[in-house]
């Protein structure tokens, strides 16, 4: 992008903060002064290679963030107790990456000691979850914590870089991995050689290695001729394991925000919530203190200059406790408000369409006191799409005016056909009188017989029955936008999602090209949505220059772009459908596919295709076809009587031939819950189930 058009437009395609961002820290008072910011004037200096101008890049934007989680908690609620809900979104497979645990045991005062909720296979406790006092979950945080380094060789020693104006030599590491292979054959050795520099990490491109490229199929495209060195916080040594062993053990605040302190990598906005009714949200994770004139550009690795400048503080990293709304939230947007003075805090930040919608619903149900558990089930099941509802108004009215366009110039062409017919009429001594279907068939211009019109008088017809049909779909869109929500049983949801990807493609195809129009790349990420809505709204007369298709002749405008991208989504549409467009429905559209973990078609009868699913990744319901909640579970805080519900898209086993490997997927579809059933250490005769002893007798 800056290759082919300017530094200026990079940052605005490809921003740190999103356009109107609904922050997590909502209150600015509360976003804690830097005690050791780095101005533009404590920066080393203007960047410098040693070879061509390179790029600038971050592994962080060479990837598109994906759909993101939810979690919120609220204690302005019905039953004055704080209720927490938590929806990781991610990779869809069966068995589920999650499964349902309670551990319990009395603590050193005999007390009851219970945490119950979701966690992985080999995970040492709950990792989003819940015990006697309090309750968390977690959302990613989507901070870029990672750079990329040139790195340049000693040229006495190729074994050799240079940091500072001294030789250091490469750490090679040889990493073996054995390959079963077959019963006819010996195992096979596979060598992994990695090189790795003292100061900035391992190489990931190194251009004396030309079949690294082979592998490495996107950054090495971009940067095959120079030594790049990836500095990344997830490959210093953490203690992630002991964060949730403490979490899970925490019985107040100050505990949990001592738990956080052990949390480094990678970043996650983690929701708390107590049974004294407190809540709370910290963006937590090791952040690098860097120079934020230094963007996205890979830096210069032979001087000390361009290290990062230490982390930010745990006491200064973005939190709040018990704002006056009445609630937290996080939908992986970017943490504080623009024009805040803090670190810089580089990312791929999601827009705040998500999260905007969940706080307009936590907003409406704390004024009209009515949060409790099954309001929170709601929003968690929420349909609305926000972004057709901001971006509509800008495109419905561009569809009305082309329609009026289209129907002016053809009623001028239908006058002059209907002259035509009235002719035919009276050639053929034909009267009102005469059997229509006699009158049609001599007369009408698709007749093979008849000499009345011509092709094109056909096509003018053809023409006018297409955008008839174009206009029925503005209509039924006019009225969608209203509350566009994503129902699977809804034809307008697929219409908005084909004309988004037309749109899309209209718009930003054209930014990663060569000298011959041909795409540069094969792996590039075009900028976010939120970037088509910014442009529509902070330019009045609609020529922004994005809008000009360079791979065509003509001089695009943005009329241009919206009309053919909904002519294009329609009628690709009605290739694809059968019926007509009110018989479409949206889940047979974009089902959702939960794939056995092991891909390939040969385990598709151990997966769940095509639910029938609503939501969309606007939606707080984030639903995509691989993609979606992974563990949907609420829970309201009340001492002595913790109150939990669940779901999640497997079962808790991992074996498809038993009646528990896929038995929630129905349920967690139609939006319903499980009574997690937790149940403290003290009232275990209470407990609901069987109980199964192992024995080696």
């Amino acid at each position: 992008i800056t290759q082919n058009y300017s530094v200026e437009d990079a940052d605005f395609l490809y921003p740190e903060f999103p356009y109107e961002n609904d922050p997590i820290i909502n209150e600015r008072n509360q976003i804690p002064v830097p005690s050791q910011n780095i101005n533009a004037k404590d920066c080393a200096g203007n960047l410098t290679f040693l070879g061509d101008v390179i790029l600038p890049s971050s592994i962080s934007s060479m990837h598109n963030p994906g759909i993101g989680s939810n979690n919120w908690a609220a204690n302005k609620t019905k039953n004055k107790n704080a209720i927490l809900a938590n929806d990781p979104h991610l990779g869809l497979n069966l068995p589920n990456i999650w499964y349902v645990m309670q551990l319990s045991t009395l603590d050193e005062n005999n007390k009851s000691l219970d945490v119950m909720g979701a966690t992985i296979p080999g995970a040492p406790g709950v990792l989003s979850g819940f015990n006697n006092y309090i309750a968390w979950g977690e959302t990613n945080g989507e901070d870029d914590v990672s750079d990329l380094y040139e790195i340049e060789i000693d040229p006495n020693n190729s074994n050799h870089y240079i940091y500072d104006g001294e030789s250091y030599p490469f750490i090679i590491k040889e990493e073996e991995f054995y390959i079963r292979g077959n019963a006819l054959e010996f195992p096979q050795i596979f060598v992994d050689t990695i090189k790795l520099t003292s100061h900035h990490g391992p190489i990931i491109i190194d251009s004396s290695n030309a079949s690294m490229a082979v592998f490495n199929r996107g950054i090495s495209a971009i940067y095959s001729d120079v030594n790049l060195a990836f500095r990344w916080i997830a490959h210093d040594p953490t203690k992630e394991i002991k964060a949730f062993y403490d979490m899970n053990h925490a019985t107040n605040y100050s505990q949990f925000k001592e738990a956080l302190k052990s949390y480094q990598c990678p970043s996650q906005n983690f929701v708390y919530a107590d049974i004294s009714g407190n809540v709370a949200i910290h963006h937590n994770g090791k952040l690098p203190i860097r120079c934020e004139q230094y963007k996205k550009n890979i830096l210069p690795g032979n001087s000390s200059d361009f290290i990062w400048n230490g982390f930010i503080p745990f006491k200064e990293l973005p939190s709040i406790k018990n704002p006056s709304r009445g609630y937290v939230s996080s939908a992986n947007q970017h943490p504080i408000p623009d024009g805040v003075e803090y670190y810089y805090l580089p990312g791929v930040y999601w827009p705040s369409h998500r999260g905007h919608r969940i706080n307009q619903l936590l907003d409406s149900g704390v004024k009209n006191d009515n949060v409790d558990i099954e309001y929170m089930k709601k929003i968690q099941n929420d349909n609305f799409n926000n972004y057709a509802f901001d971006i509509l108004p800008h495109l419905l009215p561009i569809i009305k005016n082309k329609l009026q366009e289209k129907f002016k110039l053809y009623n001028e062409k239908l006058d002059s056909l209907n002259i035509k017919r009235q002719e035919c009429y009276n050639r053929n001594n034909m009267n009102d009188g005469n059997d229509e279907v006699v009158r049609f068939i001599i007369c009408n211009p698709s007749n093979p017989y008849s000499s009345n019109y011509s092709n094109s008088d056909q096509k003018i017809y053809d023409d006018i029955e297409n955008y008839e049909n174009m206009a029925k779909i503005y209509y039924e869109l006019l009225d969608w936008q209203k509350a566009p929500v994503h129902n699977a049983n809804m034809y307008q949801p697929i219409i908005f999602d084909a004309w988004y990807k037309e749109l899309s493609e209209s718009v930003w195809g054209d930014l990663f090209l060569d000298e011959e129009n041909n795409q540069k790349y094969n792996n590039h990420v075009y900028p976010l949505y939120d970037r088509l809505l910014k442009i529509m709204d902070q330019h009045p007369s609609k020529q922004s220059k994005w809008f000009d298709d360079i791979r065509t002749k003509d001089e695009e405008t943005v009329e241009d772009i919206v009309w053919r991208s909904y002519n294009s989504a329609i009628n690709k549409l009605r290739i694809q459908n059968a019926g007509e467009y009110k018989d479409w429905k949206y889940s047979d559209y974009r089902g959702t596919d939960i794939h056995h973990m092991i891909p390939g078609k040969q385990f598709d009868a151990f997966s769940r295709l095509d639910v029938p699913t609503s939501g969309s990744r606007w939606s707080p319901n984030a639903m995509q076809q691989h993609f979606g909640p992974s563990w949907r579970y609420i829970v309201e805080m009340e001492d002595g009587n913790v109150q939990a519900f669940g779901i999640y898209p497997g079962g808790q086993s991992g074996d498809p031939a038993n009646q528990y490997y896929d038995n929630y997927i129905d349920k967690w579809n139609e939006g319903e819950y499980l009574d997690l059933n937790f149940t403290y250490f003290n009232n275990q005769d209470n407990l609901k189930g069987r109980k199964v002893v192992f024995s080696n007798e």
